[in-house]
């Protein structure tokens, strides 16, 4: 069987056969992307040489507990790249066309890829089994809107303390700031921000993102008795309210 193999790829057509996934991993060793995200328990480089060069940078400030967004910055792990965004987002991503960045207090700045971004979007995706192609959500729900509203309000889990909403800024930012909701329906998949919600510390090793259902259940028993994979579905369609689609001109545009 290998033997046929090869010879029929030595007969084919001079253009060589293309695998989406292979060029993915190829493009994630070749651009260096290793350099500053993890990735299924590889340690990036700046953190596994940090001891190294730690003498040829400035001293670093001394974290204040009083002052918001004064510890570690933290640069996403991309284990789960494929699974975690949406296609078109992640393609507006890697060719540079997000704009605020989500992350607007990292230091560390992620590079553009325009001519590699539509491949490298469709590599990620079906390495994870997944169509490079979204799967529109459906209609969000109206009255799961305005559950998942109340539930990241004050009365819910009060997602505003650490989170911006659209033009309203987080209120009362601790450790550090987390992304603006604006887009998050529109920039994760549903089924990771499911498995985001239910265990966030296992989906990103160090994160500051508190966890909020224990054995499929939260505190806030006044919603949906407490089930959190419900609660979590109205807050996702509550997030898809707030954003538009990536690329239609609206606030997907900005990150």
């Amino acid at each position: 069987m290998q033997r046929q193999a090869i010879a029929v790829a030595l007969n084919s057509p001079s253009q060589p056969y293309h695998v989406p996934a292979e060029f993915a991993r190829h493009q994630f060793t070749a651009l260096r992307c290793a350099a500053c995200h993890d990735r299924n328990g590889e340690q990036a480089y700046r953190e596994e040489f940090h001891g190294e060069i730690a003498h040829l940078k400035p001293p670093a400030p001394i974290l204040d507990d009083e002052k918001p967004g004064s510890h570690k910055e933290l640069i996403p792990p991309l284990d789960h790249l494929g699974f975690k965004l949406r296609p078109e987002w992640r393609t507006l991503l890697l060719s540079g066309n997000i704009q605020p960045k989500t992350r607007h207090w990292l230091k560390a700045r992620m590079p553009a890829f325009p001519s590699q971004a539509a491949e490298l979007s469709k590599g990620f995706s079906h390495a994870a089994g997944l169509s490079h192609q979204s799967e529109h959500p459906a209609p969000a729900d109206p009255e799961k809107i305005k559950t998942g509203a109340a539930l990241t309000g004050i009365t819910g889990f009060s997602c505003g303390s650490c989170h911006a909403i659209g033009e309203k800024p987080a209120f009362a930012v601790f450790e550090g700031e987390g992304p603006n909701f604006r887009d998050a329906g529109i920039r994760l998949r549903g089924e990771y921000f499911q498995l985001w919600m239910r265990s966030p510390m296992r989906q990103w090793p160090g994160t500051i993102m508190p966890t909020y259902s224990t054995e499929g259940n939260t505190p806030l028993t006044q919603y949906y008795d407490g089930n959190s994979t419900r609660q979590f579905d109205a807050i996702y369609h509550y997030l898809l309210s707030l954003g538009t689609e990536p690329g239609s001109g609206g606030n997907a545009q900005e990150r």
